[in-house]
């Protein structure tokens, strides 16, 4: 019987039926639950203290460096993140810790611990990074999966937003033409079914399939791969999609702005065998000579 310990799974990564609250803390000004569930994947995987790589990520957009800061401190629940720079850590983890410290005594300001004493030196911050990485480190295949919801995460949001730029009618004719191109994507351009169809795009006949936050929690790595590759797919399909609605409107606004231009065409054409009719009947006929 192996007696390898099992793989440690932290909070923001279990299933949501066994996780703790992810939100035992107040949000900073100017921050959704999105947008904080979006720091903490980064958080895990990019580390804390990485602000430059988190903003140059785009993924936080319009968030400054000090705003990451305090959210994360917030998030860790206490204002010293030094202790923890360039850690891949799940800061709901580091959370649950901080409130056990809390209940000993710890003291706080705003609902996290605070420093007392002088300032910690080097060796000290040192000595508590080794610590914190061996308690709190994420390993490599933890990292994978937090970094494939953080993936899966902004293509639903772009998919979101192309899809709400439109009707519930004209979705539903996307979704209609969504399936119908994907078909003509398959290999050997051979037609499949609905739900051959499904494994290939995020859609089916009632519209997106899109799993929430806690469905991509219960998903392992291979799992959320493989959405993050059908998200895509539905992405880049809907992009075509929104491309030949845009055409074939900018294509109606002309057969509008210009009613009779069919007609007129059609007329000319008319015309035109007219004369050539007209011309072979009073055309005078030479005889030829030897």
């Amino acid at each position: 019987m192996s007696t390898e310990p099992a793989v440690r799974i932290p909070p923001s990564l279990a299933p949501s039926k066994d996780s703790l609250s992810l939100w035992n803390f107040s949000l900073s000004p100017g921050w959704t639950k999105e947008e904080v569930r979006i720091l903490s994947l980064c958080l895990m995987s990019f580390g804390v203290g990485r602000w430059q790589k988190i903003v140059d990520s785009g993924y936080l957009p319009n968030k400054t460096i000090s705003q990451l800061n305090l959210q994360t401190q917030r998030l860790l629940g206490q204002q010293s993140v030094a202790e923890f720079t360039g850690l891949c850590i799940d800061p709901a983890e580091v959370r649950e810790h901080n409130e056990r410290r809390i209940a000993q005594g710890a003291k706080t300001k705003g609902g996290i611990i605070v420093n007392t004493g002088p300032n910690p030196t080097k060796e000290v911050i040192m000595s508590r990074l080794k610590e914190n990485a061996s308690r709190f480190g994420l390993k490599d295949e933890q990292v994978a999966v937090a970094k494939a919801q953080l993936m899966g995460i902004i293509q639903g949001q772009k998919l979101q937003r192309s899809c709400e730029k439109f009707s519930l009618e004209t979705r539903r004719q996307a979704v209609a033409a969504m399936i119908r191109q994907a078909g003509r994507r398959c290999d050997d351009e051979k037609k499949k079914d609905d739900k051959q169809i499904s494994a290939l795009l995020c859609v089916d006949k009632q519209g997106l399939q899109l799993y929430s936050l806690e469905e991509k929690g219960e998903k392992n790595t291979e799992e959320l791969r493989n959405y993050l590759v059908k998200l895509m797919n539905t992405l880049q399909v809907v992009n075509d999609t929104i491309e030949t609605m845009r055409k074939d409107a900018m294509q109606d606004i002309t057969n509008l702005d210009h009613p009779c231009s069919a007609d007129q065409e059609k007329k000319k054409d008319d015309d035109q065998v007219e004369r050539i009719a007209t011309q072979s009947r009073c055309k005078p006929t030479t005889k030829r000579t030897r």
